[in-house]
């Protein structure tokens, strides 16, 4: 869905807060220059991201790279809805047309200080500022949003804690000249790349099947709604409520004919939550959900998921609540990702060595490799085993007995040979 690009990272003070060595070893943050990656968050957990990065407009980007996909990809996109006073409808911040530039999506940029909401389009990223509170390293940068067409003039506050690597903490607030607010959510939009279906509440599990056992459109179910007393609460009071998959292996699964490949899941499976301290007594979570993929018609593998994901309650002057990506899976601390050791080791000067290695002689494809799977044959690997990493696609982690078999660490000869046929 959406790529990962460079991140330069912060090694000199900021107004707000001073940034060390230590700090930089823990965060990854624009460093104030110009053309740099808005990316703010944990070196070794979550991130969040804003245009002009991959994906629609309007839209926090949400990046696990924990996960194991090496940050190719966002596993869930928060949109920004406020409702006016008076009003049932929500602004809308990825699909209303910009008032400043025409384009879909209202413009969002970052600022150190939310006093400057003059609109920018964030070419020099803010740096965010670091602190610490009560001994924890602490990372806080605020999101400015375009005004709405509804009035509504918003901006957000994201925190990340040390002591929190996968969660983000997302405050709304009202500027003085926005219309007085019944409620402004926070809303997770993409549920359906990772094919969540089950929402954990206090008693029981619900399922987006059977919430919705016989929609078969290509649009929006209504939203299902569950009030606070069915939602979990954590020891010091919070409300909780989680939403994971319901299959095993959801990035095996196959795509209908069709289907954008952007849809693949890929990276291990994860539990999303969101949290918030002292909840409302009128706190609810909503969840909608999606029988085909978004602007398609491909259906979802498995059927129908939940797509929409938030809690909605009465609007309070920064009240901050948590969105959080836990591993289901044992997250892999060991092990390489193909394409990264391809792009590392440099096609060229594999190419130049690929002669000496012994393959069979045949035929080239159009890059000069071997069209078939060719085994290294100092290493007798099998052409089975050589097959199955192929099958298990471009992002796959190697590790344990994988990476026995090749050969690794890094430096073992035929592991370049059998990455650079691989790709």
């Amino acid at each position: 869905m959406a790529a990962f690009a460079v991140v330069a990272l912060v090694s000199s003070p900021v107004a707000a807060g001073e940034s060390s060595a230590t700090d930089d070893a823990i965060w990854v943050r624009p460093s104030g220059g110009a053309e740099e990656t808005p990316v703010w968050g944990h070196r070794d957990g979550l991130r969040v991201g804003i245009a002009p990065l991959p994906g629609p407009r309007g839209l926090l980007r949400v990046y696990a790279p924990y996960l194991g996909d090496r940050d190719r990809h966002v596993i869930n996109y928060i949109a920004i809805e406020p409702v006016p006073q008076g009003q049932e409808a929500r602004g809308l911040s990825e699909l209303e047309f910009s008032e400043l530039d025409q384009q879909r999506g209202k413009r969002f940029w970052s600022v150190n200080d939310p006093v400057d909401a003059t609109p920018r389009d964030d070419a020099a990223p803010a740096t965010g500022v670091v602190n610490q509170v009560d001994g924890v390293s602490r990372l806080q940068v605020f999101i400015q949003v375009e005004r709405f067409l509804n009035g509504a003039h918003v901006y957000a506050r994201l925190t990340f804690r040390e002591d929190q690597p996968h969660a983000v903490g997302v405050a709304l607030f009202a500027h003085e000249d926005s219309r007085p607010l019944s409620k402004c959510i926070a809303t997770a939009t993409m549920g359906n790349y990772a094919r969540v279906r089950e929402l954990h509440l206090a008693e029981r599990v619900v399922e987006a099947g059977g919430l919705w056992p016989d929609y078969r459109g290509d649009g929006f179910t209504p939203h299902a709604r569950f009030p606070l007393q069915e939602l979990k609460r954590t020891a010091n009071g919070a409300a909780l409520a989680s939403v994971t998959p319901d299959e095993a292996s959801p990035q095996d699964a196959p795509l209908a004919p069709g289907t954008r490949g952007h849809w693949r899941y890929q990276g291990l499976r994860a539990r999303q939550s969101w949290r918030v301290a002292d909840p409302a007594a009128e706190l609810e979570v909503l969840v909608n959900g999606r029988f085909a993929y978004w602007a398609s018609q491909a259906p979802i593998p498995g059927g129908i998921a939940f797509e929409n994901f938030e809690m909605v309650s009465p609007f309070r002057q920064g009240k901050e609540f948590w969105f959080s990506v836990d591993p289901l899976d044992e997250t892999p601390t060991q092990g390489i990702d193909r394409r990264q050791f391809v792009q590392s080791l440099g096609l060229g000067a594999g190419m130049a060595m690929l002669p000496s290695f012994g393959y069979a002689a045949g035929a080239t494809n159009r890059d000069g490799l071997h069209p078939e799977h060719h085994v290294p044959v100092n290493k007798g690997l099998s052409k089975e085993w050589v097959s199955s990493l192929y099958e298990r696609g471009g992002s796959t982690w190697f590790s344990g007995d994988d990476l026995k078999t090749i050969g690794m660490p890094i430096g073992g000869v035929a592991a370049g040979q059998l990455y650079l046929t691989g790709d």
